[in-house]
């Protein structure tokens, strides 16, 4: 049965939301159905499927504006109405939601039209943002006000930021009314961890399962090169960092302080927007990398490290093992399921002695080649891209024959 599938997602075909929505997007457009993807105005790449940007920058400006004042998903009134009277026109058979906060549609407008409107909703989480009273991520601050009712934020620097306490007891009851109320709505985690969150939460009656990410092993694979030799990194033992943007939640001084702890036997090399004079001369920076040259990165790692304490999936070392690498991360939030001991290493939360003494006594050890010998096999197991989307194109028909 041809279906018409409406996306729903802050970035168009770049970042990790945006390509897993045009991976969905593609595989259900081979599959002979008919999509859409709607957008934000700021990250935007080329598509190779049919999309509509629902306003301008200024809009997404604005609504930053107010998010400091702790207003996030309150602004862009007209932006929803645009994207409503979309929906009314394309007639969509199912809408799939992926991150609706990102300054550029009014919440509580687009869930009440919601509520009403009949159409089947699968919503993805990638964060934490949709059960709390303001922050996408809890992890650092350590805050657990998100079970019970937020009151008040520990944690205003955190993404949305904002500089003003009031309005988070506000937000989190708004946001419990509204999402309680949506029928035929279907909530999938990207992690097993993440639906665990969830099923602590306020969502915990709404349908929810975990549809774990995946990775597109035809890009992310063993890749044979001179890059260590380029590089001059040739008889290191390298650890590599990958993340978009390089911050404290994802671990960039904790990354300063390891170079600090490492002889010269070790060569650390981060990969993303890392900001300047942050880090030692020892540190080699490699800016965004597209995933081909991401693919020879991790390849000619040694180990590739995650000290961030806020992930709900991993998808850095998740690629990492596609291209056959070992990897090591703090044990914390969805790395506690990430890190196998079949693939890689856990080390405790925030403790850098650990992580320096481990991948100390991983040089010149068999350990690190053990490892690597089953991670490729452990993806294509466990986050393989087809099974993922397998799993989604079955969740459209199961859904709407549900409605």
């Amino acid at each position: 049965m041809k279906k018409r599938i409406l996306y729903i997602n802050t970035a168009l075909n770049t970042g990790s939301t945006g390509h897993i929505v045009e991976q969905l997007a593609a595989q259900a457009v081979a599959a002979g159905d008919e999509c859409l993807v709607v957008h934000g105005a700021r990250y935007c790449a080329h598509s190779s499927v049919p999309e509509w940007q629902i306003a301008g920058k200024w809009n997404e400006y604005l609504h930053a504006l107010l998010s400091l004042l702790n207003l996030h998903g309150l602004g862009s009134c007209i932006a929803a109405l645009r994207l409503i009277r979309k929906i009314r026109t394309w007639k969509p058979d199912i809408i799939h939601i992926h991150n609706i906060h990102g300054y550029y549609v009014n919440f509580p407008l687009f869930m009440r039209f919601l509520r009403g409107c009949g159409v089947p909703v699968i919503w993805t989480l990638h964060d934490c943002w949709l059960l709390t009273g303001r922050c996408a991520s809890f992890a650092v601050s350590g805050c657990g006000q998100w079970k019970t009712g937020c009151s008040v934020c520990p944690g205003l620097d955190d993404y949305p930021r904002s500089l003003v306490r009031y309005g988070v007891s506000r937000n989190y009851m708004l946001k419990k009314r509204l999402l309680t109320q949506i029928p035929n709505l279907t909530f999938v985690s990207v992690s097993q961890w993440l639906d665990g969150i969830v099923a602590q939460s306020f969502l915990s009656g709404c349908r929810h399962l975990a549809v774990v990410n995946g990775i597109d092993t035809a890009v992310f694979k063993p890749v044979s090169g001179s890059l260590r030799r380029q590089m001059g990194l040739e008889g290191k033992f390298v650890v590599v960092g990958v993340a978009g943007v390089w911050c404290a939640e994802k671990g960039l001084f904790d990354w300063k302080a390891l170079a600090e702890r490492l002889d010269s036997r070790f060569a650390l090399v981060m990969v993303g927007n890392v900001p300047d004079d942050v880090l030692p001369p020892s540190v080699l920076t490699v800016g965004t990398a597209a995933p081909a040259q991401l693919a020879e990165i991790y390849s000619m790692a040694d180990v590739v490290l995650s000290l961030s304490r806020q992930e709900t999936f991993g998808m850095t070392l998740a690629e990492a093992m596609a291209c056959g690498t070992p990897v090591m991360a703090y044990s914390n939030t969805a790395m506690t399921m990430m890190c196998s001991e079949k693939v890689g290493w856990l080390v405790n939360d925030r403790d850098l002695d650990a992580v320096a003494g481990k991948i100390e006594s991983l040089y010149g050890s068999s350990e690190v080649g053990e490892k690597a010998a089953a991670c490729r096999d452990y993806v294509l197991e466990h986050y393989n891209l087809k099974n993922n989307l397998m799993q989604y194109m079955k969740l459209y028909t199961d859904t709407i024959t549900r409605k």
